[in-house]
């Protein structure tokens, strides 16, 4: 029997098709969330929550997986960037991080717990959660082990429409999904992170600052830590405070 898949990235798009998916009587076999150990709180809240309502209405609980080294020791990015003394990847133009904290260990549990998925003569079914004006970021399983699907955009949902699902069924829309120090985010979104964060971020900027060449920080062309510290003291230094920006290509 041909097995489906659902890559959750814990944010309005793929939480709103799920619950279309459920509402259609589509019922997958597995529902994982690739965890980098760097999602806001607000994630990490909403998560076991939603898992509560897919088992209520007929889905399989959420299952959370994390990247492993070669030698099987898990490892955050948040680690692995401290550890090289370097930020993360986007910051200098590679979009590698979704790759390898999010689409490897969902793989890697499959094969692990599901090898027999793979070796029907109909691929399993991956369904992605981009609304309908993402469409650009469409494509094929790049090593062919599932048939992508993107319900969203073929029932032409936006991210309105998204939020409206979700609120429909007594959810509150969960935030953006990224890291917390995402280079990608916006100067509003870094200011609105608690304290402990911001001061994550800001260590491992300190940490990274021996290698950074031709960056002055998370911000690229700006430190956090002077935009952090300039707010605090109040110093008008930006002027572009916008709230939202999608991070990156991670799967929402």
């Amino acid at each position: 029997m041909r097995k489906s898949v659902v890559g959750y990235g814990a944010g309005v798009d793929s939480t709103a098709m799920l619950i279309g998916l459920t509402k259609a009587g589509i019922i997958v076999d597995y529902i994982i969330f690739s965890d980098v150990g760097a999602e806001k709180p607000e994630t990490y809240s909403f998560i076991p929550k939603f898992s509560k309502w897919l088992v209520k209405n007929g889905q399989p609980e959420i299952i959370i997986v994390k990247y492993k080294r070669e030698d099987g020791v898990e490892e955050t990015l948040e680690q692995e960037l401290n550890r090289r003394a370097s930020l993360p990847p986007i910051a200098f133009g590679f979009k590698s991080c979704s790759e390898k904290y999010k689409i490897r260990p969902l793989k890697r549990f499959l094969k692990e717990n599901d090898m027999e998925m793979f070796l029907t003569d109909e691929k399993p079914i991956k369904y992605i959660g981009f609304d309908f004006f993402e469409q650009r970021r469409m494509k094929e399983d790049p090593d062919g082990l599932f048939e992508n699907r993107y319900p969203l955009i073929e029932w032409k949902w936006t991210r309105e429409q998204c939020v409206k699902i979700i609120n429909d069924e007594g959810l509150c829309a969960p935030p953006k999904s990224s890291c917390f120090f995402c280079p990608n985010m916006k100067k509003g979104e870094i200011l609105s992170l608690p304290t402990d964060l911001q001061q994550r971020a800001i260590d491992m900027e300190e940490k990274a600052k021996p290698n950074m060449i031709e960056l002055k920080g998370l911000g690229r062309q700006y430190a956090w830590k002077d935009l952090i510290n300039a707010d605090k003291d109040q110093q008008k230094l930006f002027d572009d405070l916008e709230m939202y920006q999608p991070p990156c290509e991670c799967i929402d």
